[in-house]
């Protein structure tokens, strides 16, 4: 599994507990008294409250429960509703420790290598750690056999979540080192583009048939595309594309692939369209930029117009002298 579902995973757990702590600690009339908070907070911090309370007034605060909660927002219920969920000073501060881990992911550009996110992993499930021995520590009027269950439930899932990632960064690791070798033969060839497709296809072969991890492809294409080798950065646009759903970097990677006008070939304004027609299929609407480079393509002479449903698609030479 790659390390950014693990990241998922961590994100999960990490809510799950704060939820599972409010709980511990939610007066009995927290609904109407935390709706009656709500009201008046989102006029003077709507960015804090506004999506809370769009939740309470669409499905009723009698059908709002703390699961529907994310880590920031219990946060500030925490500090600002002590009436409601009355907290010791130390499970606050620990608290908002796990606020700051969860917006440095939430502002993540996608692009961070590996090791930069493992050591994120391992810092996140530390702070968590924390944040569960500060509960058990402090929240006294919480009953000791509540505390205890709650302990090791999750510093269990903690510890198994730090030994799965443990051992798939030492895999990690000789994976990287193998595909650098393998991008650094590319680099270093007479004939890139031969050694690209050699290359290439033993990947293809190990994430699709043999391995059917595709994982493994994506993530050469990847790095491939990021050291600099031209013939990868089809596919990377692709996987941005239809894969992340990220146009800005989708676009960077075509553009890099359009840099060389003079010996752009057909197969890579082919890649270009196939990724954006498939895009359009799925009926996600095209942003300003890449909308640009179907312009530029087109006005370098490619053939490429819109079908009867709306789709950019490129004409093949039979459909072209019709």
């Amino acid at each position: 599994m790659h390390i950014r579902n693990r990241i998922s995973d961590i994100k999960k757990i990490r809510c799950n507990a704060c939820q599972d702590y409010l709980k511990m600690v939610a007066v009995e009339d927290w609904k109407n008294q935390l709706y009656e908070k709500t009201q008046i907070a989102v006029k003077y911090s709507p960015a804090k409250y506004k999506p809370a309370y769009k939740i309470m007034r669409t499905r009723g605060i009698e059908n709002y429960e703390i699961d529907d909660m994310d880590v920031t927002f219990i946060s500030e219920v925490i500090h600002k509703c002590s009436y409601i969920f009355p907290s010791k000073v130390e499970t606050r501060k620990a608290i908002e420790q796990l606020t700051e881990d969860r917006n440095v992911n939430g502002h993540s550009d996608e692009n961070e290598e590996c090791e930069e996110l493992y050591r994120y992993a391992f810092l996140s499930l530390t702070n968590l750690q924390r944040f569960i021995d500060t509960v058990d520590e402090w929240e006294t009027d919480i009953p000791d056999e509540i505390r205890l269950e709650y302990r090791q439930r999750y510093s269990a899932e903690i510890i198994e979540m730090q030994k799965s990632i443990d051992e798939e960064r030492i895999d990690q690791v000789q994976r990287t080192k193998d595909m650098d070798k393998d991008i650094q033969r590319i680099l270093s060839s007479d004939d890139r583009l031969k050694t690209w497709c050699d290359v290439i296809k033993i990947y293809m072969d190990r994430s699709f048939v043999i391995d059917h991890n595709i994982e493994l492809y994506q993530e050469f294409i990847l790095r491939a595309s990021n050291a600099g080798i031209i013939h990868a950065h089809g596919q990377a646009a692709d996987y941005y594309l239809n894969t992340d759903k990220n146009c800005d970097e989708a676009e960077k990677r075509m553009r890099l692939l359009m840099e060389d006008k003079d010996n752009l070939s057909a197969g890579d304004v082919h890649s270009i369209m196939s990724a954006i027609s498939m895009y359009m299929i799925r009926g996600n609407v095209l942003s300003d930029g890449l909308e640009d480079v179907v312009v530029t393509l087109i006005n370098w002479g490619y053939p490429i117009e819109k079908d009867s449903t709306g789709v950019y698609v490129m004409l093949s030479k039979r459909e072209k002298s019709l």
